[in-house]
C-alpha cells in the first residue's frame, strides 16, 4: 500500500466521529486540565460544535497548526520558548 493511502486511512480513523466522541468523553471523564489556551473541558464541546467543520477540514487538508505552546529546553536550559501557530481558537 502506498504511503499516501496509509496516511489517508489513518487520518480517516482518527477523524471518525465515533473516535472523536470517545476521545472527548475520555478527557471529560478524567477531568482533563486546561491546555495552553486556557480552555476547560466544559468549554470544549460548545467550541467543537461551532468550529468542527473548519477544524476537520484543516486537518484533512494538512493545514492544521496547533495552538501556541510553551516549551522548556531540557536538561540545563530552563528558559521558556514560545512557538507561534496559525490556528487559534
Amino acid at each position: 500500500m502506498a504511503e499516501k493511502e496509509t496516511v489517508q486511512e489513518l487520518a480517516g480513523e482518527l477523524l471518525d466521529s465515533d473516535n472523536l466522541n470517545r476521545a472527548y468523553k475520555q478527557v471529560k471523564r478524567n477531568h482533563g486540565a486546561p491546555g495552553i489556551d486556557g480552555m476547560i473541558v466544559e468549554e470544549a464541546l460548545p467550541w467543537l460544535r461551532e468550529h468542527r467543520d473548519k477544524l476537520l477540514q484543516s486537518i484533512q487538508e494538512g493545514k492544521y497548526k496547533t495552538s501556541p505552546v510553551w516549551r522548556k529546553k531540557l536538561p540545563n536550559h530552563m528558559e521558556a520558548e514560545y512557538v507561534n501557530s496559525e490556528f487559534q481558537r
